[in-house]
């Protein structure tokens, strides 16, 4: 935003700098209307400065879109004495990621071993493109089903992501998880209220939540996101 009040070539040295695209970056912008659009045609409100508190804090946006783009996730593996990874995604396939990523620089350290992407390619190999770390917290509590398996200190996310946790945090965070399901679908509710109502879509029991309860269960769960 800096650079556009600017003008035009300064936009594009920081695009160049930063290694952004112009376009994408105007495309994302047309894209984010949009959705701000819909959300305020569900009555939900976003011009609010509490609608944007979260946008500094980068866990929690990419827990948001490890959400939005679910079940795409893929798993990186460290290959023993060596620097490189082995990546995986659903049915354990293998793939790459995109040679076009600032995520195949050598010798990258990941801050976690979990990854959210937009799309598979296949060209020679399969490629994952636009892909980023997210929280392992993230990954269970806004995938799909969640299962501990104690036995082997994890917590299976729709029976094929396998999260690794000692078993009393795996419980923990899959009771959270109902709590937050219930929260975040009676928060959507209370703005945007339907025929069928939101709760009706929760796997935790439908009683309502006292609203600073509410409040407190999503600032818990964006601080687990933040501190994992």
């Amino acid at each position: 935003a800096q650079a556009r009040t600017q003008g035009p070539r300064a936009e594009r040295e920081f695009c160049r700098a930063h290694f952004l695209s112009p376009k994408t970056l105007l495309t994302a912008e047309q894209v984010k209307r949009q959705l701000l659009d819909s959300l305020a045609d569900l009555g939900i409100a976003v011009e609010e400065p509490s609608a944007n508190e979260n946008a500094e804090k980068p866990a929690v946006v990419k827990a948001v879109v490890c959400a939005g783009l679910y079940p795409n996730l893929m798993k990186a593996v460290p290959i023993a004495g060596s620097t490189r990874y082995r990546f995986t995604v659903a049915g354990n396939e293998e793939v790459s990621i995109h040679p076009s990523s600032v995520n195949v620089t050598p010798g990258i350290v990941f801050d976690s071993p979990w990854f959210t992407y937009f799309e598979k390619v296949r060209s020679h190999q399969v490629f994952v493109r636009d892909c980023s770390t997210v929280s392992p917290v993230a990954v269970v509590l806004f995938g799909n089903t969640a299962e501990v398996l104690p036995k082997e200190s994890v917590v299976c996310v729709n029976g094929q992501f396998k999260v690794t946790t000692p078993p009393r945090c795996g419980y923990a965070l899959c009771c959270f998880r109902m709590l937050l399901e219930v929260a975040l679908c009676q928060r959507v509710e209370d703005c945007a209220p339907g025929p069928s109502g939101a709760l009706a879509t929760a796997s935790a029991p439908l009683e309502r939540i006292p609203e600073p309860e509410v409040d407190r269960i999503i600032a818990m769960a964006t601080a687990l996101v933040i501190s994992h």
